[in-house]
């Protein structure tokens, strides 16, 4: 009985083990694995290497498919406009982060975003005009997300497929190039500020559940966010019946975009 128990423990224990590691790297995947560290230094990074994690050697650093982790109290932050990741996992503790050092700092997502928890702040110092863009070929959605982290500014350019949400979203600039942007039900797009801007030069933002809103979340459900230009590309709206419903300060449509009101019968103040 003793041997038969200790047999089906290790057994199990195998069968486990298997499987959390298939489901949390594979190989290729890279791990931070200092206090701090740049994104373009292979010393920032452990690559796992099918069974164990081993630091990166030179001219190792993530590419477009390898998966990133973000280890509990530490900061990886993006040096450059070249950095890229299949998922992005923030998912050590809340204090794991995501940083952008300059301007010119461009992180290209092309899977998902899983964070720690709905109190995590993913994100570390963003300096203007830096941005994460997702940019995969399927379906990309988030884990975790909440308005705690805040995309000071966020790209969708997506040759296929599409970006949903899976929470409340809070931006402070948006840029849809291609591909679809779709609102899930319930879920809200909070700008920071009057400023905040939605510009939708292709593809397609899709919000039309009637429990979403649109708004200016430093004053409250009843104050619009700045400027949404759709130029060339297409925002379908539908009634929202949240207070408030959608606020947008001004819509401007150019170039052949499309501005649809889907069977709308709530508020839109514009």
């Amino acid at each position: 009985m003793k041997k038969n128990f200790t047999l089906r423990y290790l057994l199990l224990v195998f069968i486990v083990g298997t499987a959390l590691k298939g489901f949390t790297q594979t190989a290729g995947d890279f791990q931070t694995k200092g206090i701090n560290g740049n994104w373009s230094d292979f010393n920032a990074w452990n690559i796992y290497n099918g069974s164990m994690w081993v630091a990166a050697t030179s001219g190792q650093i993530p590419i477009a498919t390898s998966s990133v982790f973000v280890q509990a109290a530490q900061t990886i932050t993006v040096d450059n406009g070249l950095a890229a990741c299949n998922d992005l996992n923030v998912t050590g503790a809340t204090s794991s982060k995501i940083a952008f050092l300059n301007a010119t700092c461009i992180l290209n997502v092309n899977g998902n975003m899983n964070l720690f928890s709905t109190a995590h702040n993913c994100f570390g110092a963003w300096a203007a005009g830096a941005k994460i863009v997702f940019s995969g070929t399927g379906a990309q959605g988030f884990t975790n997300l909440s308005v705690n982290s805040v995309f000071v500014n966020i790209e969708v350019n997506k040759s296929s497929g599409t970006l949903t949400t899976s929470s409340n979203f809070r931006f402070g600039s948006f840029l849809l190039t291609a591909g679809n942007f779709i609102v899930g039900p319930a879920f809200e797009i909070q700008g920071t500020s009057s400023t905040a801007t939605i510009n939708i030069n292709g593809g397609t933002w899709t919000q039309i559940q009637t429990t979403t809103r649109i708004y200016n979340s430093a004053v409250g459900n009843t104050s619009p966010i700045g400027t949404v230009t759709i130029n060339g590309g297409t925002m379908e709206l539908a009634t929202s019946t949240g207070t408030g419903g959608l606020q947008l300060s001004t819509v401007s449509v150019t170039n052949g975009g499309t501005f649809t009101l889907d069977k709308f019968a709530g508020l839109i103040n514009i």
